[in-house]
């Protein structure tokens, strides 16, 4: 987990990376990541994007509004009677798009059990960081 304020966290993030992206989509991992996103906004040698996945909708939004984080990209992956095949391929094929338009240096991200390899392997093909 991420501590803010942790400045081993900061110091590498900013030592190997100009541009960072950040991927959330549930309210448990949007609470730990908001924190994050606001202690990196704040560093003006690094530039913050934000893509949320909008798994939870209403409470992945009331974890945003609450820290006064705006996502830059919101993949709205939620549908009526979705099947695993549809989740899958709308994150794969949204976090495609996002990555080759935004090339990001590093990737940041809370693990999500169900979500996590398609971000990793979107993130792996791209030859992303993590951290």
């Amino acid at each position: 987990m991420y501590v803010v304020g942790d400045e081993r966290i900061i110091m590498t993030l900013i030592n190997h990376a100009k541009k960072i992206m950040l991927v959330f989509g549930t309210r448990p991992e949007a609470i730990k990541m908001c924190p994050l996103v606001k202690e990196l906004q704040s560093r003006q040698e690094i530039h913050v994007i934000v893509a949320v996945t909008g798994q939870h909708r209403t409470m992945l939004d009331q974890v945003l509004r609450v820290f006064q984080v705006v996502p830059d990209y919101d993949l709205g992956i939620m549908k009526e009677k979705q099947t695993l095949f549809d989740i899958t391929s709308l994150v794969l094929n949204g976090m495609k798009e996002i990555l080759e338009k935004e090339r990001p240096d590093m990737e940041g991200k809370r693990r999500d059990r169900h979500h996590e390899w398609k971000r990793d392997f979107c993130h792996w093909r791209r030859g992303l960081r993590h951290v």
